[in-house]
């Protein structure tokens, strides 16, 4: 049986509050849930990409089980689903474009980005978030 933790979330840094009023209308966010044993020990982590450029409620893309045997990883497409007519394909709308690992240290493991996204290209590159090794419990 596994056990799921709380879920952590990075911001890009052209984040803003709230949505500009056209595109790009935000950043992007990344949420990962990290996933453990029934001994509270990491096992994978699920990632989730969120990118605002051109849909305000944002396009979604998942990796439902990274861990650090995989090494790095390809930023996944979203599913594709039928656009309205004025709006582009889900394939052309999120611009995020990359790789993640997650990077097992004594101190935790380590959510390691490198990938560009946006209208500009914005590049982002390191270690975003921490899970612990071990799941703390109440």
């Amino acid at each position: 049986m596994t056990n799921v933790a709380s879920i952590k979330t990075w911001y890009s840094g052209n984040w803003k509050s709230s949505n500009r009023k056209k595109p790009p209308y935000n950043g992007i966010k990344i949420q990962g849930t990290p996933t453990y044993d029934q001994d509270n020990k990491f096992l994978s982590a699920k990632v989730s990409f969120f990118d605002y450029t051109y849909d305000p409620d944002g396009l979604q893309s998942d990796i439902d089980e990274l861990t650090p045997e995989q090494g790095w990883t390809a930023i996944p497409m979203p599913p594709y689903s039928p656009p309205s007519p004025s709006d582009p394909p889900n394939q052309e709308s999120f611009t995020i474009n990359g790789h993640v690992e997650l990077v097992s240290q004594p101190s935790g493991m380590y959510l390691r980005i490198r990938l560009h996204f946006g209208i500009m290209a914005h590049e982002e590159l390191g270690f975003i978030m921490k899970f612990d090794q071990t799941k703390k419990t109440p």
